[in-house]
């Protein structure tokens, strides 16, 4: 087995360039993580994830399971605070992580949209450059489009571009209880009568609901 700690340093080393480019843009790091908090409290993640380390025993099936051993990825993701501390009932992180994120996603392919992984073996500045000159328009432009709460909540609650998770009207709607609160429980009350009733995250919502003081109607 390839000793991982060459590929680790490897992974510094990028890691080191793109930072140097995402400091100056206002991100702060803390491991393999980035964060930029906007004024409006909204808080930027970029996040570098390496493969698995490498199994022996592990049997590769192209386009079913690859062996990503010796690359890594870029996610990317978009923290709003009060959604954190509404949904779990607790103060944010002092540092955000890219799981802690309800929006987000990785640096994909232009053409198939297909998630990208940079190989660890190749020449590490070109790799880095490379993640620079998307960082700096796709990435960017991704972010664009949820830097503030309205935008947000419109791409939560109607884009039919992109889907974060089954949750995503939730989201919207807990959010929009700061901005519009009638309009916040309107959506809300949209999501809890279109989960079928045996669901057991109807009852979660149920008690979301009484925590928000939101009066559910059917």
């Amino acid at each position: 087995m390839t000793n991982n700690i060459d590929y680790k340093k490897t992974l510094d080393e990028i890691q080191k360039t793109v930072h140097s480019e995402l400091k100056v843009d206002g991100f702060k790091k803390k491991g393999r993580t980035h964060n930029k908090v906007l004024d409006n409290g909204i808080i930027q993640v970029v996040n570098f994830q390496m493969a698995n380390y490498e199994f022996e025993n592990t049997v590769e099936i192209p386009g079913l399971r690859n062996n990503l051993y010796k690359n890594f990825t870029i996610n990317i993701g978009v923290f709003i605070p009060e959604l954190y501390e509404k949904t779990f009932n607790q103060k944010p992180k002092v540092f955000i992580q890219e799981y802690d994120c309800e929006i987000r996603t990785r640096i994909n392919d232009k053409v198939d949209g297909k998630e990208i992984w940079f190989s660890l073996q190749s020449d590490y500045q070109k790799t880095a450059e490379l993640i620079i000159d998307r960082i700096k328009s796709d990435v960017k432009n991704w972010f664009d489009r949820f830097n503030n709460r309205t935008k947000i909540v419109a791409e939560l609650i109607q884009s039919k571009e992109i889907k974060f998770s089954p949750r995503e009207k939730l989201c919207g709607a807990i959010i929009e209880l700061e901005i519009d609160r009638k309009n916040g429980e309107r959506i809300f009350n949209e999501y809890y009568n279109s989960i079928e009733s045996k669901k057991p995250h109807k009852n979660y919502v149920s008690e979301l609901a009484k925590q928000l003081n939101i009066r559910l109607t059917k």
